[in-house]
């Protein structure tokens, strides 16, 4: 962010995406700031499923019916602990009756003196339902425990440790 008087200025996204590269069957490389896979309830602006930020990652590798991704980010908190999160997805699994996506989280924390950042992982779990009255309807699962259990995956909790963990069911149904 760069401040000047009531001015604030930033780069919300800022990454190097390589496209349909051979032999990973159209996967694609990416590396920097991004909005990823973000998932949300558009009417209110709540991202249930958002791993945002800086990091590294291959997304869309064909894997059977779906698609496979891996990503990895690093968040710093303000007192100079760390916390790596890892996010794995499987896509795109068609049931018959809409598709299915998977998803794993895994947070290592890294402490630094006093400061320090708890380990954490977190499921998700979407069914989507597409051309339900010119619109979708989509359902997820969530559950996370120790630094995920927030399950707010850009922003862990660092002091939350193994005993602490949250479940929530977000859906919503769009239609025209």
């Amino acid at each position: 962010n760069l401040n000047q008087g009531d001015n604030q200025w930033a780069l919300r996204q800022a990454y190097v995406n390589v496209k349909n590269l051979p032999g990973l069957s159209g996967a694609n490389l990416w590396l920097g700031k991004r909005y990823y896979k973000r998932q949300d309830v558009h009417i209110t602006d709540f991202y249930y499923w958002d791993t945002s930020g800086y990091g590294v990652g291959i997304e869309d590798v064909a894997a059977g019916p779906g698609k496979f991704s891996y990503a990895l980010f690093g968040n710093n908190s303000s007192n100079d602990a760390q916390i790596l999160r890892q996010d794995l997805r499987y896509e795109g699994l068609d049931i018959g009756f809409g598709s299915l996506a998977f998803g794993l989280n895994l947070n290592q924390g890294r402490s630094s003196g006093a400061a320090t950042a708890e380990d954490g992982w977190a499921i998700n779990v979407q069914h989507t339902l597409g051309n339900v009255l010119g619109g979708f309807n989509k359902i997820a699962l969530q559950y996370g425990e120790g630094s995920a259990s927030n399950l707010v995956y850009a922003y862990p909790d660092y002091g939350a440790n193994s005993s602490k963990d949250s479940w929530r069911i977000t859906e919503q149904f769009m239609f025209q």
